[in-house]
């Protein structure tokens, strides 16, 4: 029910504080998140969306049925949040913050308000059931008989409006909104069973025409199936919940008095804190104290233990298997990478995928071809003189055909498919993406970070003149130190075997992505690349000391060159190891039916010995970023692509392939343009991702044919009556509860895979 004038001013005058920390500014746009428990079906998305959205200030309007959860999108200068809070309300629902503790008291007082209806119900059915005893043990003659089926009315008319109220309400709010919502056939089956044994009664009717009885086991059926139905697709997203986000709420910090127990929303930057043994890591930060044995598996998916000790940075979600830590706080609580993680999986979760498009479409022409059908059926009847029959045939079509099923059957798979992915680390960025990758058919991987370790390390490193061995290997240090690469990693790391002077200033830096990079150093102006980056800068590595060096270039090494002032002054060869799963994965999907080709901006030597080491045929070398852009668009002209890269050079191609795969680099997962991140190192996981995605879409269309199949078989049996109404209550919430059990077998298919 709406809350009452005095309960609204007090939201009004409190949601701006309320709600302030939940809401996230980006100009003059404001986005929140809010729980609403009180919609149970697509009708229900239906209307919260279109009448939100009616509001010219609010930008979009998202509602995820399967969590109960809607993001609202507003111009900050054109409208409050109170005032969209308030046209939320008479629409018919009450909307708190996302929060664990707000959420668990409002999921509670539903959970109680169920119960006691339920319990009202089951009493008024159990009496209306000893009244029938009596009727058919010999209180059926006369008035006697007559005076039980008054007091079966008497019985049965608090419980019906008690019991029918909360149906009503929604009901009539969604005809206020000109839009028929799924308890609207509820109610008006429910109120014409209930209004035909009135007229029986006061018509002095023998009693066979009446159906109070029914219309009491008939809402405790429907009460129970929604509250059963509730339960079930709360433990499913609560399991895919549990799978990603087991982070602690308290942390032990140290301070000058000795150890405190605080909250982890408000540890501090700087702040230290204690993990001990057996503990999850509850922060991100520097070790500055103490040696563990630590493992990432909720992070990455990968279950390996890693040593740490002082220097090392964790992130929240290790767990810290062996040793203790006294950890440095240099993220805030909602800046970690596990709480990236979590709202990269809610954003992906809030955007609707086609089937679940497809689905809100259908559902609220669904509501009216279900009473046009029993309008029909109730004609039909009437005009054989069948009246009794034409009441309980169209009560039954009203209540079978509840589309809830149908509703349920996307957004329930697509939760929990984000979920399962997380938990092996795979953060699913894009509600479209499974979708899509459920249908790839060529697969382009880079080579460097993706299938290679990603680990460079200089195997040579020769200058022309020796004399400037250390300059040259110190400038490039100084230039690669601007760009974010392994290679640079690589070549500071060498350095430091050999010297650690201090780098010289670099200035006018500018790096062309996948091919070099140009900068000056003191007065010397420095290209630093591949082959055909030199020369497109002007400078031919074409001498007889180059030649050489080429020659003798071993073929799985990559080399760069070095220029100074317009003169080729040294070359560098670096090595990769290609991952163990790589070439098993790429023969896998080659099995079955896919294919695959390497993208890389290596020289040609190198991709060629490494396509032949994972049994690969199609491999381009030797390309520039606006060539693997034409490779992509030129595959994707006839076959669905994915794109595997690590992130950082390929951004034009996983923009552009129908599917984009990175693995995470730095902490910033959200700057990643990939549709999916990959938090684990191999390459398994990848293939894991769209054999998920193809048991995704394969569980959302049975369970779209199954409503489907159980509307065409259930309709006609209720119009022709062999379908009552109570086999109809009970029948109804089956169908949901089918969808929710098939829906979480992919929890199956994820422990088949591990």
């Amino acid at each position: 029910p709406i809350p009452e004038p005095c309960e609204r001013a007090f939201d009004e005058v409190n949601a701006e504080h309320i709600y302030a920390d939940y809401i996230v500014t980006d100009g003059d746009t404001s986005t929140i998140t809010l729980y609403l428990s009180q919609i149970h079906c697509a009708a229900c998305v239906w209307l919260i969306e279109r009448g939100l959205l009616a509001d010219k200030a609010v930008m979009s309007a998202t509602v995820n049925l399967a969590k109960k959860q809607l993001t609202l999108q507003w111009r900050t200068e054109v409208t409050k949040l109170t005032s969209l809070l308030l046209q939320l309300q008479k629409i018919g629902y009450k909307a708190v913050v996302l929060d664990p503790a707000v959420i668990a008291t409002e999921e509670e007082k539903q959970h109680r308000q169920w119960l006691y209806r339920i319990g009202v119900a089951a009493f008024a059915m159990m009496n209306m059931l000893w009244l029938s005893i009596a009727l058919y043990s010999g209180a059926e003659q006369g008035d006697f008989r007559q005076w039980f089926y008054w007091l079966s009315a008497v019985i049965a008319t608090p419980s019906f409006f008690y019991l029918i109220w909360p149906f009503a309400s929604q009901a009539y709010r969604g005809i206020r909104q000109q839009q028929l919502t799924m308890d609207v056939p509820i109610v008006i089956g429910v109120s014409v069973t209930y209004g035909y044994s009135c007229y029986q009664l006061l018509m002095a009717s023998n009693g066979s025409q009446l159906y109070f009885d029914m219309v009491v086991n008939f809402l405790f059926i429907i009460i129970v199936g929604r509250y059963l139905e509730s339960a079930a697709r709360r433990q499913a997203i609560a399991k895919s919940e549990a799978l990603i986000w087991q982070s602690p709420a308290i942390a032990r910090v140290l301070t000058a008095e000795g150890q405190q127990m605080r909250a982890v929303e408000l540890v501090n930057i700087r702040d230290r804190v204690l993990i001990k043994a057996g503990e999850r890591i509850c922060v991100d930060g520097i070790v500055v104290e103490g040696e563990a044995q630590v493992e990432s598996a909720l992070l990455t998916g990968e279950a390996q233990l890693s040593s740490v000790s002082e220097g090392d940075t964790v992130l929240a979600g290790m767990m810290n298997q062996q040793g203790y830590i006294i950890v440095e706080v240099t993220r805030e609580n909602n800046q970690t990478q596990l709480a990236q993680i979590h709202q990269l999986i809610e954003t992906a979760q809030q955007q609707k995928p086609y089937y679940q498009t497809l689905a809100d479409a259908v559902v609220p022409k669904f509501v009216l071809a279900t009473l046009l059908l029993a309008i029909m059926t109730a004609a039909y009847w009437t005009l054989q003189g069948q009246i009794e029959i034409a009441v309980m045939t169209a009560v039954s079509v009203l209540i079978i055909t509840c589309p809830c099923a149908l509703g349920l059957a996307s957004p329930l798979a697509s939760a929990i498919a984000t979920g399962v992915a997380a938990k092996r680390g795979l953060i699913v960025k894009s509600g479209q993406a499974l979708e899509r990758l459920s249908a790839v058919q060529h697969w382009f991987f880079d080579k460097t970070g993706t299938l290679t370790v990603g680990q460079l390390q200089v195997e040579q490193y020769q200058v022309v003149l020796a004399e400037h061995y250390d300059e040259v290997l110190r400038a490039m240090s100084a230039i690669e130190a601007h760009i974010d690469h392994p290679i640079a990693t690589a070549i500071e790391a060498y350095r430091q075997q050999y010297e650690s002077a201090l780098l010289p200033t670099v200035q006018d830096c500018q790096y062309y992505q996948g091919q070099g990079v140009t900068a000056t150093v003191g007065q010397d102006n420095y290209i630093i690349g591949n082959a055909a980056f030199l020369s497109e800068q002007g400078v031919a590595c074409s001498t007889d000391w180059c030649l050489s060096q080429q020659a003798a270039t071993p073929a799985n090494h990559s080399e760069i060159w070095v220029a100074k002032r317009g003169q080729v002054v040294a070359w560098m060869t670096l090595s990769d190891v290609v991952k163990t799963d790589a070439g098993e994965v790429c023969q896998h999907i080659q099995q079955q039916g896919m294919t695959v080709a390497i993208l890389s901006g290596d020289r040609h030597r190198y991709v060629a010995a490494m396509s032949a080491q994972l049994g690969i045929t199609e491999y381009y070398a030797e390309q520039l970023p606006s060539e693997k852009l034409a490779q992509v668009k030129a595959k994707q002209s006839d076959a669905v692509t994915v794109m595997v890269g690590d992130g950082m050079n390929d951004s034009p191609v996983i923009a552009e392939a129908a599917v984009s795969m990175a693995y995470a680099s730095g902490s910033q997962l959200s700057t990643q343009a990939a549709d999916i991140i990959l938090l684990a190192s191999d390459v398994r996981s990848t293939l894991f991702c769209q054999q998920l995605a193809k048991t995704m879409v394969k569980i959302i269309r049975q369970n779209q044919l199954f409503s489907l199949v159980y509307h065409l078989i259930m309709i006609p049996l209720a119009m022709i009556g062999w379908i009552t109404p109570l086999l109809a209550a009970v029948t109804m919430p089956l169908s949901s509860l089918c969808v929710i059990i098939n829906s979480m077998r992919l929890y199956r298919y994820a422990e088949k895979s591990k």
